[in-house]
Protein backbone atom coordinates (compact mmCIF):
# COMPACT_ATOMS: atom_id res chain seq x y z
CA UNK A 1 0.00 0.00 0.00
CA UNK A 2 1.42 3.38 -0.99
CA UNK A 3 1.56 5.59 2.07
CA UNK A 4 2.91 8.91 0.85
CA UNK A 5 5.61 10.79 -0.98
CA UNK A 6 8.23 12.66 1.03
CA UNK A 7 10.49 14.68 -1.24
CA UNK A 8 11.79 12.21 -3.82
CA UNK A 9 11.06 9.26 -1.51
CA UNK A 10 8.03 7.00 -2.01
CA UNK A 11 6.81 5.16 1.12
CA UNK A 12 5.19 1.72 0.81
CA UNK A 13 4.24 -0.91 3.36
CA UNK A 14 3.27 -4.57 3.15
CA UNK A 15 1.26 -6.54 5.70
CA UNK A 16 -0.94 -3.57 6.69
CA UNK A 17 -3.83 -3.48 7.41
CA UNK A 18 -4.17 -7.18 6.54
CA UNK A 19 -1.33 -9.38 7.79
CA UNK A 20 0.84 -10.99 5.12
CA UNK A 21 3.33 -13.56 6.36
CA UNK A 22 5.32 -12.97 3.16
CA UNK A 23 5.50 -9.18 3.64
CA UNK A 24 9.31 -9.05 3.36
CA UNK A 25 9.33 -11.08 0.12
CA UNK A 26 6.51 -8.92 -1.26
CA UNK A 27 8.55 -5.78 -0.60
CA UNK A 28 11.75 -7.19 -2.11
CA UNK A 29 9.86 -8.48 -5.17
CA UNK A 30 8.24 -5.05 -5.62
CA UNK A 31 11.65 -3.39 -5.30
CA UNK A 32 13.22 -5.73 -7.86
CA UNK A 33 10.30 -5.16 -10.21
CA UNK A 34 10.62 -1.37 -9.83
CA UNK A 35 14.33 -1.61 -10.67
CA UNK A 36 13.54 -3.73 -13.75
CA UNK A 37 10.84 -1.31 -14.90
CA UNK A 38 12.97 1.80 -14.42
CA UNK A 39 15.81 0.14 -16.35
CA UNK A 40 13.41 -0.71 -19.19
CA UNK A 41 12.37 2.96 -19.32
CA UNK A 42 16.01 3.99 -19.12
CA UNK A 43 16.89 1.86 -22.15
CA UNK A 44 13.83 2.61 -24.28
CA UNK A 45 13.99 6.38 -23.76
CA UNK A 46 17.76 6.77 -23.42
CA UNK A 47 17.43 8.43 -19.99
CA UNK A 48 19.96 8.51 -17.19
CA UNK A 49 17.62 7.51 -14.34
CA UNK A 50 17.79 4.88 -11.62
CA UNK A 51 16.45 4.36 -8.12
CA UNK A 52 17.48 3.32 -4.64
CA UNK A 53 15.24 1.04 -2.60
CA UNK A 54 15.50 0.49 1.14
CA UNK A 55 13.56 -2.09 3.16
CA UNK A 56 13.33 -2.74 6.88
CA UNK A 57 10.98 -5.08 8.75
CA UNK A 58 9.62 -4.01 12.09
CA UNK A 59 6.68 -2.51 13.94
CA UNK A 60 4.65 0.56 13.10
CA UNK A 61 1.88 2.70 14.45
CA UNK A 62 -0.57 3.75 11.76
CA UNK A 63 -3.57 5.99 11.50
CA UNK A 64 -5.50 8.58 9.57
CA UNK A 65 -4.57 12.22 10.10
CA UNK A 66 -6.17 15.44 8.92
CA UNK A 67 -9.51 17.18 9.30
CA UNK A 68 -10.35 18.22 5.72
CA UNK A 69 -8.08 16.01 3.66
CA UNK A 70 -7.49 12.65 5.30
CA UNK A 71 -4.16 10.91 4.92
CA UNK A 72 -3.10 7.46 6.09
CA UNK A 73 0.35 7.58 7.70
CA UNK A 74 2.79 5.38 9.62
CA UNK A 75 5.27 6.19 12.41
CA UNK A 76 7.96 4.40 14.45
CA UNK A 77 11.70 4.05 14.78
CA UNK A 78 11.40 1.25 12.22
CA UNK A 79 9.91 3.71 9.68
CA UNK A 80 12.91 6.00 10.28
CA UNK A 81 15.27 3.03 9.79
CA UNK A 82 13.54 2.10 6.50
CA UNK A 83 13.98 5.70 5.33
CA UNK A 84 17.68 5.54 6.19
CA UNK A 85 17.96 2.27 4.25
CA UNK A 86 16.76 4.07 1.13
CA UNK A 87 18.99 7.10 1.58
CA UNK A 88 22.12 5.01 2.25
CA UNK A 89 21.34 2.46 -0.47
CA UNK A 90 22.84 1.98 -3.90
CA UNK A 91 21.00 2.67 -7.15
CA UNK A 92 19.79 -0.46 -8.89
CA UNK A 93 19.92 -2.65 -5.77
CA UNK A 94 17.55 -3.40 -2.90
CA UNK A 95 19.09 -2.39 0.45
CA UNK A 96 17.73 -4.54 3.31
CA UNK A 97 18.38 -4.89 7.01
CA UNK A 98 19.28 -8.15 8.73
CA UNK A 99 15.71 -8.18 10.15
CA UNK A 100 14.35 -8.32 6.61
CA UNK A 101 17.02 -10.68 5.26
CA UNK A 102 16.12 -13.25 7.94
CA UNK A 103 12.52 -13.30 6.62
CA UNK A 104 13.54 -14.04 3.02
CA UNK A 105 14.37 -17.75 3.50
CA UNK A 106 17.60 -17.52 1.47
CA UNK A 107 15.74 -16.91 -1.80
CA UNK A 108 17.87 -13.99 -2.98
CA UNK A 109 21.55 -13.44 -3.69
CA UNK A 110 22.96 -10.67 -1.51
CA UNK A 111 26.18 -8.87 -0.71
CA UNK A 112 27.41 -6.67 2.10
CA UNK A 113 25.61 -3.34 2.59
CA UNK A 114 26.95 0.09 1.72
CA UNK A 115 29.72 2.04 3.45
CA UNK A 116 27.23 4.91 3.94
CA UNK A 117 25.00 2.62 6.02
CA UNK A 118 27.91 1.65 8.27
CA UNK A 119 28.47 5.35 9.05
CA UNK A 120 24.86 6.53 9.35
CA UNK A 121 24.21 7.70 12.94
CA UNK A 122 20.66 6.26 13.09
CA UNK A 123 21.67 2.85 11.73
CA UNK A 124 24.74 2.74 13.99
CA UNK A 125 22.64 3.74 17.04
CA UNK A 126 20.24 0.85 16.43
CA UNK A 127 23.02 -1.62 15.50
CA UNK A 128 21.56 -2.22 12.04
CA UNK A 129 23.49 -4.56 9.74
CA UNK A 130 22.66 -4.11 6.04
CA UNK A 131 22.82 -6.07 2.80
CA UNK A 132 22.26 -5.39 -0.90
CA UNK A 133 20.08 -7.69 -2.99
CA UNK A 134 21.27 -7.54 -6.56
CA UNK A 135 18.81 -8.21 -9.41
CA UNK A 136 19.89 -11.37 -11.21
CA UNK A 137 19.84 -11.93 -14.98
CA UNK A 138 16.63 -13.70 -15.88
CA UNK A 139 14.92 -12.59 -12.67
CA UNK A 140 11.39 -14.06 -12.76
CA UNK A 141 9.06 -11.32 -11.62
CA UNK A 142 5.89 -13.23 -12.56
CA UNK A 143 5.11 -13.84 -8.88
CA UNK A 144 5.32 -10.16 -7.92
CA UNK A 145 2.18 -9.12 -6.10
CA UNK A 146 0.93 -12.69 -5.58
CA UNK A 147 2.47 -13.25 -2.13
Amino acid sequence: MRIKFLGDCYYCVSGVPVRNKYHAKSCVNLGLRMIKDIRDVRMSRDLNIDMRIGIHSGSIISGVIGACKWQYDIWSKDVIIANKMESTGEAGKVHVTMQTLELLDGEYIFEEGTPQAKEDPVLVKHNIQTFLIVPQPGYDDSSVGRD
